[in-house]
């Protein structure tokens, strides 16, 4: 009997710990993201295939609600994912993803009730983010994790820039050159690139694969100071590793997408 009894809480001692590997923290964790931590997640493995990014409108006017979409990939991976997204300036709200979404201490992370569950190794859902009052550029960030094994990642930032009903807002200028990382990533079959300008320059922004052989130019003329965008449509192009390039004359910078049919 004693046997018995000891394989029995043996057996529940293993499910319950499978349960613990398989799912994330189903009440969800805030202030894991960069604006208040430079550690991340402490319950996992920080794992660069954690995949996450947020995609909208670059720009908003100011005191508008505007609903952006989160995504969070692992390829092959159907275990729940578990998210957190918080905002500089703005305000965060549940949107249309209440079901999957809360809100506590100001940012966003998953409920209880619904979870993140991934489908084919991807889970999407939007919500809803309120611009601040006056003008400025304020930024959304996010880490999400998969599971338990899987581990998790920070997020690509969201850069939005907020402007007033007049669209006239110098202080918007960037200060400095930049080459933003592209989303969503992975992609398919579009992405959208996005980059600042702090003066007028000639700008060049090209496509090249893994081996550095030119595959796109997008861009190649003269631009105005500000945050600009260019979207490549990848669709005739196989998977894989790509690298892309803006050249101003006075900067360069390079970085790499990844392209996923």
């Amino acid at each position: 009997m004693k046997k018995k009894i000891t394989v029995t809480l043996l057996s529940a001692l293993i499910i319950l710990i499978t349960s613990v590997m398989v799912y994330t923290y189903p009440g969800g964790i805030t202030g894991r993201t960069k604006k208040t931590s430079t550690v991340g997640c402490s319950c996992h493995t920080l794992n660069t295939a954690v995949v996450s990014a947020i995609t909208g409108p670059d720009t908003v006017t100011v005191g508008t609600t505007v609903n952006y979409t989160f995504t969070v990939t692992r390829s092959g991976s159907n275990a729940k994912a578990g998210c957190d997204i918080a905002t500089r300036l703005g305000t965060l709200g549940v949107g249309p993803s209440a079901a999957y979404l809360r809100l506590a201490s100001g940012e966003l992370t998953q409920a209880p009730s619904g979870g993140l569950t991934l489908t084919g190794g991807t889970f999407t859902c939007q919500f809803a983010y309120i611009a601040p009052a006056a003008p400025g550029i304020d930024t959304i960030w996010l880490s999400s994790a998969v599971g338990y094994s899987n581990g998790w990642n920070w997020g690509v930032e969201k850069r939005v820039i907020v402007r007033s009903p007049l669209g006239i807002n110098n202080s918007n200028t960037p200060v400095q050159f930049k080459l933003n990382q592209n989303y969503p990533n992975p992609f398919n079959p579009s992405t959208t690139i996005s980059f600042e300008l702090p003066a007028k320059s000639n700008v060049k922004i090209t496509i090249m694969d893994i081996s550095g052989k030119l595959v796109e130019t997008l861009i190649n003329n003269e631009m105005q100071a500000g945050a600009h965008d260019v979207t490549w449509n990848a669709s005739v192009y196989a998977s894989g590793v790509y690298i892309y390039q803006i050249e101003t004359g006075s900067y360069k910078d390079v970085k790499k997408m990844m392209l996923i049919k």
